[in-house]
């Protein structure tokens, strides 16, 4: 690049307009804002703005093209893919619409963004701990495991969570979390049989691990392959199904050294729950999201009522529908709540969205095919594998759907 066209590069990325889009573009990446909705969110910001902008998202990076009448300049922001936040989400979301009417200028809209994303957590780090055990427990309750399989799952999920609080302090050991936890669950679950005596381990590191089942980042690429957004959407899949690779592996070597090392024993059925823990399940899962997610505390109510919302319309939608078409009914009832919800509030419709599809992900589907290929069931495996790409289209389906029926207010 000449040192004419790199001045005119400079002064383009000098505008405060420019700086606010590039900012907020890659906050609302480190967040995990699907391709499309990041996409037309900062398109319409720019139009607001009198900026002529292409924009282009992937889930480590965003271009953003700018246009003036006398040049032309396209910027690139490095994205590193974070956890989900939700108040964060609900600030950015009130700072683009501040910047968009002209509350304040795009340079204070810059320094508010950097001052969000150095908010520390609302939440105690023994809280958030609490919370995996609590999540992965009402997981085995969904998953129809008894008293037993629901003790020794917390157990691992709170084990996890522990793993991810210290792994926060070295990026080394962050990167072997999938691999560590499914070691970890594998041989607690098997291990705890010596103790307990006999009972459905298999389901037990299922549950215990179903934080980590990449079911949901599935879910959003497929939501991005059906937009047209293919490099994101494949992308996000193949590391999503990357991720359920190594949480397999880790399984298998688990398992292994359980059943090298501990007593074997042959799994049996689990005791049947009474009906009423599913809904006392349902309302704690959804409380620990809000902790887990970096929810406010104010939302609570909102994402206790996705949750009910997901699983008895999918419940009402199976037996009367079917599976595949049942999903597809509980995703479109999730998807015209959370737009009634934004369009009333002006908040993020992600509010009752998340909550509501994490209920529905098909990430358990999806371990329970990785297995059956470890055993070598390769039809099984695949069959299950093609369900798990059903589940997650029906899913799309239904959210696409409920578009149709209550027309977003805004892009988030």
């Amino acid at each position: 690049m000449d040192h004419h066209a790199l001045h005119q590069t400079e002064r383009i990325v000098r505008d405060d307009r420019i700086e606010f889009l590039v900012t907020i573009a890659q906050a609302l990446g480190t967040y995990g804002t699907s391709a499309h909705r990041l996409e037309d969110a900062l398109s319409q910001c720019a139009e607001r703005l009198n900026l002529k902008a292409g924009i282009f998202s992937t889930p480590t990076s965003v271009f953003v093209s700018i246009e003036t009448e006398s040049h032309r300049s396209t910027i690139l922001e490095r994205v590193i893919p974070g956890d989900i936040q939700l108040a964060k989400l609900v600030k950015l979301d009130e700072l683009i619409e501040l910047v968009n009417d002209g509350s304040i200028t795009p340079s204070e809209g810059v320094e508010r963004t950097k001052a969000v994303l150095n908010e520390p957590s609302p939440y105690p780090t023994w809280l958030e701990v609490l919370c995996f055990g609590v999540v992965s427990g009402n997981a085995c309750v969904f998953l129809g495991g008894g008293p037993a399989e629901i003790g020794v799952t917390a157990i691992i999920g709170w084990t996890i969570g522990i793993m991810i609080q210290l792994a926060g302090k070295n990026r080394e050991f962050a990167r072997l979390i999938e691999f560590g936890s499914g070691v970890l669950a594998a041989t607690i679950a098997w291990g705890a049989g010596s103790v307990i005596g006999p009972y459905n381990a298999p389901l037990t590191v299922l549950a215990g691990l179903i934080i980590l089942l990449p079911g949901f980042t599935i879910t959003v690429s497929m939501s991005e392959l059906a937009t047209r957004n293919i490099v994101s959407g494949s992308a996000r899949l193949i590391g999503g199904l990357m991720v359920l690779l190594i949480i397999g592996f880790g399984v298998a070597v688990g398992t292994g050294i359980a059943h090298t090392l501990l007593p074997n024993f042959d799994p049996v059925d689990a005791v049947e729950m009474p009906w009423w823990t599913v809904p006392i399940s349902v309302l704690l899962a959804a409380m620990c999201f809000v902790v887990m997610f970096r929810a406010r505390p104010r939302d609570v109510g909102m994402m206790v009522l996705a949750s009910f919302i997901a699983v008895y319309s999918a419940q009402f939608g199976s037996s009367t529908m079917g599976n595949q078409i049942g999903i597809a009914f509980a995703a479109a009832c999730v998807g015209v709540a959370s737009n009634v919800y934004a369009r009333t509030t002006n908040r993020p419709a992600a509010i009752l969205t998340l909550p509501g599809l994490l209920i529905l992900v098909p990430g358990s589907v999806g371990f329970r095919s990785l297995t059956a290929f470890l055993d070598a069931d390769t039809l099984g495996g695949l069959q299950t594998a093609i369900g798990v790409f059903f589940i997650g289209v029906s899913i799309v389906i239904g959210l696409l759907l409920a578009n149709v029926i209550v027309q977003p207010r805004k892009a988030l």
